[in-house]
C-alpha cells in the first residue's frame, strides 16, 4: 500500500467561480422582482383608496346640489 498516491479532487473549488456569478445574477433579479410587487401592490391601493375617496366626494357633492 506504500506505492499508493491519493491525489485530492477538488472540483468544488474550480466550479464555485462559474455558479458564484450565477447565483448573484439569481439573487438581483429576484430581489428587483419582490421590489417591483411590492411597488405594484401599493401602487393599486393607493389607486382604490383615490377612487373611493373620489367616490365618497361626489356622492357628497350630489348630495349638497339636491339639498340647494
Amino acid at each position: 500500500m506504500s506505492g499508493v498516491v491519493i491525489l485530492a479532487d477538488h472540483s468544488i473549488i474550480d466550479t464555485v467561480p462559474f455558479f458564484l456569478p450565477a447565483f448573484l445574477v439569481v439573487a438581483v433579479l429576484v430581489a428587483v422582482v419582490v421590489r417591483d410587487r411590492r411597488r405594484q401592490r401599493r401602487e393599486e391601493a393607493e389607486e382604490q383608496a383615490g377612487e373611493q375617496e373620489g367616490e365618497q366626494t361626489a356622492a357628497r357633492d350630489g348630495e349638497g346640489d339636491r339639498a340647494a
